[in-house]
């Protein structure tokens, strides 16, 4: 071909640059930690799936204040086990709090009354909102090489947790 003409033969095509998406799930703790944990080795993600810890100085927790007796803390067991909460804590470890119940720990206060909220429609309304000022630790997952299918499947999963974000992140090299 002389300089200017133009050919028939088709050009080559432009290469496709593979965008690989991630996507971070959490912040979990508790019960719902356990459960996400075993929801997502459902999946088979194996090298794709992996988890960091966030930490907080202070967050809320949702409480039945300290209890007079051994008896009254295994009845007030008993009423939370009937509600189906299994994710509770008698706290042994402070003079101040001693045989109180921990129903849960929240990164925010309106995390926190959300929850209390959703306890006090099921019957349970003894429970009180305070702050804690000791660090709490959350877990979040990270998910590499996210397709159509298993974003989607993440998204109906977060559904069943109400204070989670599952939200699209860049992927780390």
């Amino acid at each position: 071909l002389r300089a200017g003409t133009s050919s028939s033969l088709p050009k080559p095509a432009a290469k496709a640059v593979a965008v690989k998406t991630c996507m971070e799930w959490g912040e979990f703790s508790g019960s719902d930690l356990a459960r996400s944990e075993k929801e997502l080795a459902e999946l088979k993600l194996a090298d794709r799936l992996a988890r960091r810890t966030v930490e907080y100085d202070r967050g809320y927790w949702v409480y039945i204040p300290p209890l007079a007796s051994k008896e009254a803390v295994n009845r007030n067991i008993a009423a939370i086990r009937a509600l189906g909460l299994e994710d509770f804590y008698v706290v042994r470890d402070t003079k101040q709090w001693y045989n109180a119940i921990s129903l849960g720990v929240f990164k925010t206060e309106e995390a926190a009354t959300s929850f209390q909220a959703l306890l006090y429609k099921k019957g349970l309304r003894t429970t009180k909102v305070g702050e804690r000022k000791r660090k709490l630790k959350f877990t979040v997952f990270v998910i590499r090489n996210v397709d159509a299918t298993l974003a989607a499947r993440l998204s109906a999963m977060r559904k069943d947790y109400a204070h989670s974000e599952l939200k699209t992140v860049p992927c780390a090299n």
